[in-house]
């Protein structure tokens, strides 16, 4: 399950929550229970984020991350999402406006969690280096 998922671009920040996919991608799962605004992201063990609407709770795309993805915050400001990858030591930047493109950003080793201060953007990393 490493291929890469061709995700629609989006032209402009239409709004908070608003990742402006048409549609869900054909054949992808049903619906996924989780809690929020209009769009979410959830992490998975395939080195994968799936992308979720969380008006209709389809799956509408899956962005390719680093080896097991442990956490994931979301700036609502900037809406930049970074996901923290333990096996890899990396953390997985997440652009869903710039047609979902990624940075790795090396990190301690074993990142556990992560959190954003959405005032000057920031990430704090918590690492389990045992």
């Amino acid at each position: 399950m490493n291929e890469k998922v061709t995700l629609p671009s989006i032209p402009s920040r239409q709004g908070r929550g608003d990742f402006g996919f048409p549609s869900p991608l054909e054949g992808e799962g049903g619906p996924v229970p989780l809690a929020g605004g209009e769009g979410g992201f959830s992490v998975g063990k395939d080195y994968i984020v799936s992308v979720i609407d969380l008006n209709t709770y389809q799956i509408i795309g899956m962005v390719p991350v680093g080896k097991k993805p442990q956490a994931i915050d979301i700036n609502p400001e900037t809406h930049l999402a970074a996901v923290a990858n333990e096996k890899d030591n990396s953390i997985t930047a997440i652009d869903p406006y710039s047609d979902w493109k990624t940075t790795t950003i090396p990190v301690c080793k074993h990142p556990i969690d992560i959190a954003i201060n959405q005032l000057d953007n920031r990430g704090l990393v918590i690492c389990d280096e045992d």
